[in-house]
């Protein structure tokens, strides 16, 4: 009886790690440049930017980033790729699938902000083309 719990619990310690422990990698943003310009098309260099990224459909949080636009007003983001568990995955395509909130979001999604006393944005999502520039205002 002692042999069959040993290898229950080593079974049941392999599942677990298999549909808790995150291991498929899913590219959730791609790499991005943006040129950051003002209302007159004049590049604008060493901005803060900050991006965030979340794929709505397994996750539940954001994570954030932010970046320098270099001397000539580009703002480099890498891609994105966050690790999901089996579980996450299965849970969030239930969760698409019996969703009752139409105002809910799924896919990928990413925002762009200057940072500091400015305005102005840019976004990513599978239904938009990835964007290449920003008009910040002052």
């Amino acid at each position: 009886m002692n042999w069959f719990k040993g290898k229950e619990r080593l079974f049941l310690t392999l599942l677990s790690l298999l549909f808790f422990v995150p291991i498929v990698p899913i590219s959730v943003v791609p790499a991005i440049s943006l040129n950051i310009r003002d209302g007159g098309g004049n590049p604008i260099p060493h901005l803060r930017i900050q991006q965030t990224w979340q794929h709505y459909t397994y996750q539940f949080g954001s994570e954030t980033s932010e970046v320098m636009s270099d001397d000539t007003g580009v703002a480099y983001f890498p891609e994105r790729v966050t690790y999901f568990s089996l579980i996450q995955l299965g849970f969030g395509q239930i969760r698409k699938a019996i969703n009752f909130n139409p105002h809910a979001s799924f896919g990928p999604s990413a925002f762009f902000l200057p940072r500091g006393n400015n305005s102005g944005n840019a976004s990513y999502g599978p239904s938009r083309p990835v964007p290449t520039e920003m008009i910040v205002k002052f």
